[in-house]
């Protein structure tokens, strides 16, 4: 994929071969096609190539996808023609249709052409000129994008990376996922604007490093999955403007760090697997926002280690994983006060642990995955007058220990997904009185702990995977005015309690996957004017009637 920005000119228009000059300013024009690419703009201007002959030259040698958002069409070639879904995807639609015609944030049409065919295409339609306005290229992995294999032959390697000394303006780099080597790094040095390289899951190492020493823009560079080790890291001594660094799946140990302490300039930092004795190589660095941090494996250097937590003014984001992490080392945590979102996980921190956040006062979003909390800890966050999300997954919650969530009468998102949550804990919830969104998949609930949940501001709410609440159940939900979006996925709801939803007037989303229901169970659906999306995986309702459903939302569009 290159993107890149284009002469300004005459607008694309009618059905030429080739237009004269594109004013794409500031969408992607084009790309070399080795392997793959993607052609992304503007709505308007998209929709314009997909009307032009474009599209016939491509149906002889890519699969084609265009897609924006709505009102928005999807072409997706199969093959053998061009099919053109015009309301574009829908959860009715067949697996392998979702599949090609997943919605994206951008126009987008993705092509996996053939090597020799792709490159004089481009210059055809966009001219020679273009090249030299490529700001961007991606080298896209067709299996990942489109769901299939690309042409045979046409894996990008490092001869591939040849072509880029045709694109002096190239400023972003993505390579992750390829077969390149330290050889190809060669090319990749001489991009003297580069200002983002990607090279996760390439097979380059601390050589193809040194080919990378001169590229003293670099503000992100993504090393996660490489065979980089800590000689690596002393050729990025001269990349002072060095924002974001990945080393995760790296062979960089904790004396490595050391190397990094004169990048300053450092927002971002993703660390791999460490023992924690290093951490105080990075102390200098006062600019780090978001901080990454592994500790796989219980250590008595750990706590001390943690205790060396850099805790810059700026430092807003937090992720601790690993066994590794205990209770002693959460003392650390409390001294980043500027914090705002901390992510625990696979660790070994307790409710006592919980106590060291104490003084993170501003605090807002706390997820703890895989971890030993009971639940009693909960009433140390009672002291953190921001806190507004809080998600516990996997957690050994004790019902009894719940009792003290409404302290935390801020919160607005509460996740407690397979966390053996009883039907008593929806007592507590209920009591939260800002709260907005509320997950509780894959629990113990039953038909009684709905009637608990009386969260007049409530506007999401999903009990999935909990087979005990039927038809019953959701006749005692309170009236919740506010709701948008309810997944009763994998419950015994069945056609007849769908009309108990006829309430919830300002419904948009409803999910409803591996369930009971039938065809005769869609009325109800259908008075709910504001609904737009159902989905229906796993239900009994044929094809006429998902077609007449689809029928019905569309048209609210």
């Amino acid at each position: 994929m290159l993107r890149g920005l284009s002469p300004t000119g005459d607008s694309i228009a009618g059905t030429s071969d080739r237009p004269r000059r594109c004013d794409l300013s500031p969408s992607l024009i084009a790309a070399v096609g080795i392997g793959g690419l993607i052609l992304i703009g503007a709505a308007k201007y998209v929709s314009l190539v997909a009307r032009s002959r474009a599209i016939e030259d491509l149906r002889r040698f890519a699969v084609v996808r265009y897609e924006h958002e709505g009102p928005y069409r999807s072409w997706h070639f199969n093959g053998e023609r061009v099919e053109v879904l015009e309301s574009g995807p829908e959860p009715a639609l067949e697996p392998s249709v979702m599949g090609e015609a997943g919605l994206v944030e951008q126009s987008r049409i993705e092509l996996d052409c053939r090597p020799s065919s792709a490159e004089p295409w481009l210059a055809r339609l966009f001219g020679p000129e273009c090249f030299g306005h490529v700001r961007s290229v991606d080298f896209v992995q067709m299996v990942r994008c489109i769901g299939r294999k690309g042409s045979e032959g046409s894996e990008p390697n490092d001869q591939t990376l040849a072509l880029l000394g045709r694109l002096p303006e190239v400023r972003w780099l993505n390579l992750s996922g390829h077969s390149f080597t330290d050889a190809g790094m060669v090319h990749v040095g001489r991009l003297s604007r580069l200002e983002r390289l990607w090279l996760r899951g390439t097979p380059i190492t601390d050589q193809g490093l040194m080919h990378l020493r001169n590229l003293r823009r670099l503000k992100v560079l993504d090393l996660d999955s490489t065979g980089v080790t800590d000689e690596g890291l002393r050729y990025l001594a001269g990349f002072t403007l060095l924002r974001e660094l990945y080393l995760e799946g790296t062979w960089v140990t904790d004396q490595g760090l050391k190397e990094l302490a004169g990048l300053t300039s450092l927002r971002k930092l993703e660390l791999p697997a460490l023992e924690g004795r290093g951490l105080h190589y990075l102390a200098g660095l006062s600019e780090l926002e978001e901080l990454s941090l592994w500790v796989p494996k219980a250590d008595p250097n750990v706590p001390a280690g943690l205790a060396q937590l850099p805790a810059p003014a700026n430092l807003r984001t937090l992720t601790l994983q690993g066994a590794g992490i205990t209770d002693t080392g959460m003392l650390g945590v409390g001294r980043t006060q500027a914090l705002e979102n901390l992510t625990l996980f696979g660790t070994e921190v307790s409710d006592d642990g919980l106590e060291g956040l104490r003084q993170c006062g501003m605090l807002r979003r706390l997820r703890i995955m895989k971890s030993r909390i009971s639940g009693r800890g909960l009433a140390y966050l009672s002291s953190l007058p921001r806190l507004e999300v809080l998600f516990l997954w996997e957690t050994p919650l004790v019902a009894e220990q719940l009792a003290s969530l409404p302290v935390l009468q801020q919160l607005r998102v509460l996740h407690l997904p397979q966390c053996s949550v009883g039907p008593e804990a929806t007592q507590w919830i209920g009591r939260l009185p800002e709260l907005e969104e509320l997950n509780l998949v894959g629990n113990d609930l039953d038909d009684m702990c709905l009637r608990w949940l009386r969260n007049r501001r409530l506007r999401r709410l999903c009990v999935a995977g909990n087979p005990r609440i039927s038809d019953a159940g959701l006749a005692q939900l309170p009236d919740l005015p506010e709701l948008r979006e309810l997944s009763l996925a994998g419950t015994r709801i069945t056609d007849s309690g769908l009309a108990g939803l006829r309430r919830f007037a300002r419904m948009e989303k409803l999910d409803l996957s591996e369930t009971a229901i039938s065809d005769a169970g869609l009325a109800p659906l259908m008075e709910l004017k504001n609904l737009r999306e159902v989905t229906l995986v796993g239900t009994r309702v044929s094809q006429t009637g998902r077609e007449k459903l689809r029928v019905q939302l569309g048209s609210r569009r």
